[in-house]
């Protein structure tokens, strides 16, 4: 993860979203050319797997360059982001959804 940022939220309730936002100084793509694929296909899962588990799933990369540093910050953050999204917050006596229900 050398000189790579990331943050990842997430929101379980069966509703599907999608943003990924990345360095405005970024031009191109970032390719990996040792392991044969680019950042778009991480992007590309990313955005399969929000919408296959339908999660609500925001990314912001903050910084990097080397493509394999950036891609492995984003998923040790996404790793944190579910273990605290699935975690009961026994605080809460009722289904933490303003509409009451979570939809699957």
């Amino acid at each position: 993860m050398d000189l790579a940022a990331a943050k990842v939220v997430i929101d379980i309730g069966g509703r599907y979203s999608f943003l990924l936002k990345t360095p405005a100084v970024w031009e191109g793509e970032l390719i990996s050319r040792d392991e044969g694929y680019s950042f778009d296909d991480g992007r590309d899962f990313l955005d399969t797997f929000a919408k296959s588990a339908a999660l609500n799933m925001h990314i912001e990369v903050y910084s990097g360059k080397d493509m394999h540093h950036v891609l492995e910050a984003v998923f040790k953050a996404l790793g944190v982001a579910l273990d605290e999204a699935t975690q009961i917050d026994p605080r809460r006596r009722s289904v933490p959804s303003t509409k009451g229900v979570i939809e699957f």
